[in-house]
């Protein structure tokens, strides 16, 4: 037992062991700061009454090894919050610092600005420097204009908390331009050492005056900031840089300008609205698969499968109907023609298609090849609905809703006083949601031709996310560095939702699509709303009635809805649909042969075709106010290279 206890002991102890190895390998090693000092660090600056500061510094370096030189980095942006009690209190206002006008002296140098800082490199890469070195470096800091409404305010660290090495010694003489109040003098506050310290915890030695401040302290720790802030009088800063708005005010009043003309528009177009034509027969000068491209704008697979049975009726070809079972359709169809009497291509390259080889096709033996020719057929259905038939007319306003969009998201792009892309998020919020809310007010030929068609989901979609931007604006109106007002965000994205929302009146429809549409329109409102003993009586004026029609209900998406009514009513079986003795005759057996004994294996064969061009085309590449230590303008930190 006790060995157990010695053994279980000593394994612990080696555990432990490996445990500190592997400490030390993970903890991060700070840079050795061994190797020079910094022996006096000296500040002369003026704060100006227009918000810049001009500062030089003096920094005297003593390297204990050779070093090429030393670097600094002043922060682009500084941050200001609202004490309690205020009235946007718990917020933090952002400001952006322009460095202008840099020089050193004693050493070559360079700048440049990089992850949100201004940097000066000071020294040469080919040169190394041993022993004591003095720099002195001037440059200005352009402070803009706050966003107070009833004080102004110094908020300014003469040094940063991101020197990596401690200083032996630090002076400073700040000098206003501009005399303080002896109120602004009592309220002035110095905090020193780490980051958001909010006392002066480095004990600097300090005097302020209506002048300015001056002060010392003796070894300033690495990583120590000193900081001043003082809450001034309104309007103690004159002529303060303010970034200029115009490109953003441009935006906006573009924006609303192009989303105006458009719902001028819309309200001009109030005419365009068809009213559809009861009709109860098919259009004589159009055939179902015309009427079928008419209706949506698309040349679909039932747009030419229609053609069969309208080609039965026509006499051009027979069905004939093999099936076993209702659940394994086999349909022929065999060509009585030679050719079609119709200069239709689409019609006859499908007929083509169908009857190659001999005057039979059969559609359980349908492969890509035919599903090429198939799809050919349907672009030719395409083509034939352009020039004096298309359907839509060119209308340049329709494109101002997305200019609208485009410019107004320049404007969020713009829009914050510090900087020209420091609102870029407003910017994509704006801009996604509202392709959103665009692609669910949309509206194509087919919603056009059919008032239901537009579904109610998207409509809500688009309310919804229209919802989520106004929250979002109400949320922004917080930002004081925001340039346009609440009350503009609000009136133009209302006027780019409104342009959306009336969007189907842009779909200008030509003299050609109106004319046809108003027809087509009653006749699908017939289709689907007649009644049983209005069909009886139009079956026995016309017994071939219900065949007719069949096609032009495959095209309107109401086959079903057609072969229902006519269940109970007594049509004969046309001549050129040959059936098994054991079948049945009813439409709706007629309606599923036509649906799984052909337009099934058409489907299937398109699909087939479909994925073998995308196969090859993939092949075809490759390629995988409070204020603290370290805070306001100025400040940063450096070291040695």
């Amino acid at each position: 037992m006790k060995t157990n206890v010695k053994m279980l002991r000593s394994s612990f102890k080696w555990f432990l062991a490996i445990l500190l190895c592997l400490g030390f390998c993970f903890t991060p090693v700070k840079a050795n700061t061994t190797d020079y000092s910094i022996e006096d660090f000296h500040i002369d600056a003026t704060y100006h009454k227009n918000n810049t500061i001009t500062q030089t510094e003096t920094i005297q370096v003593n390297y204990s090894t050779p070093k090429h030189g030393i670097y600094q980095y002043i922060p682009l942006h500084f941050y200001v919050g609202y004490k309690d009690g205020e009235e946007k209190a718990g917020q933090v206002d952002t400001y952006a610092i322009q460095v202008e006008d840099v020089s050193v002296k004693g050493a070559s140098y360079e700048t440049s600005s990089e992850d949100g800082t201004y940097q000066i490199k000071i020294g040469d890469a080919d040169t190394y420097v041993t022993g004591s070195k003095t720099y002195t470096i001037q440059y200005t800091l352009v402070l803009p204009k706050d966003y107070r409404s009833n004080y102004d305010f110094m908020y300014y660290s003469l040094i940063g908390n991101d020197w990596e090495c401690a200083m032996n010694h630090v002076s400073f003489d700040l000098h206003f331009e501009k005399p303080l109040t002896q109120k602004e003098v009592n309220g002035f506050h110095l905090f020193s050492g780490p980051s958001r310290q909010t006392t002066n915890a480095a004990n600097v030695e300090y005097q302020v005056t209506k002048n300015g401040v001056s002060g010392q302290v003796n070894q300033l720790a690495a990583g120590s900031a000193i900081t001043i802030l003082s809450r001034l009088r309104k309007n103690y800063f004159v002529d303060a840089y303010q970034r200029s708005t115009w490109m953003t005010w441009l935006c906006a009043l573009l924006a609303a300008i192009f989303a105006l003309l458009v719902l001028i528009k819309e309200l001009q177009n109030h005419d365009d609205d068809i009213t559809p034509v009861i009709t109860f027969d098919p259009p004589e000068d159009l055939d179902p698969a015309a009427v079928g491209y008419i209706v949506d704008g698309k040349a679909d697979d039932v747009d030419m499968m229609a053609l069969i049975p309208y080609w039965a009726e026509k006499g051009y070809v027979d069905i004939e109907d093999q099936s076993q079972s209702e659940k394994h359709p086999h349909i022929i169809v065999h060509a009585k023609v030679d050719a079609l009497p119709t200069k239709d291509p689409y019609q006859t390259m499908l007929f083509k298609a169908m009857f190659k080889k001999d005057k039979s096709c059969d559609f359980t033996h349908m492969n890509k090849k035919f599903g090429e020719k198939f799809v050919a057929a349907k672009e030719a259905l395409h083509q034939s609905f352009l020039d004096e038939r298309k359907l839509e007319e060119t209308d340049f306003f329709e494109y101002f809703s997305l200019v609208g969009l485009i410019v107004f998201a320049l404007a969020l792009f713009t829009s914050s006083y510090v900087g020209y892309f420091y609102h870029w998020y407003v910017a994509i919020i704006f801009v996604a949601l509202f392709v959103i809310c665009a692609w669910c007010l949309n509206k194509d030929i087919k919603d056009s031709f059919d008032k239901q068609h537009h579904s109610v989901w998207k409509s809500l979609l688009s309310l919804v996310c229209f919802g989520v931007w106004l929250f979002f604006i109400y949320t922004q109106g917080t930002q004081t560095d925001q340039i346009l007002p609440s009350w503009v965000l609000y009136g133009v994205s209302i006027l780019i939702y409104l342009c959306f929302f009336f969007s189907y009146r842009m779909h200008k429809m030509s003299a050609y699509w109106k004319e046809k549409a108003g027809p087509l329109m009653g006749f699908k409102d017939f289709i689907q709303k007649a009644e049983v003993d209005q069909l009886e009586k139009l079956s026995a004026e016309n017994p071939s009635y219900f065949y007719d029609v069949i096609p032009y209900a495959m095209v309107f998406g109401l086959a079903k809805t057609w072969a229902k009514k006519f269940t109970n009513i007594q049509i004969p079986q046309p001549d050129w649909y040959v059936a098994n003795d054991y079948t049945f005759w009813n439409t709706m057996y007629f309606y599923s042969m036509m649906n799984h004994g052909i337009q099934t294996p058409v489907d299937n064969s398109v699909r087939s075709y479909n994925a073998a061009q995308a196969a090859q085309q993939a092949g075809s590449g490759s390629g995988s106010f409070g204020g603290f230590s370290g805070g306001g303008a100025g400040g940063g930190g450096g070291g040695a290279w």
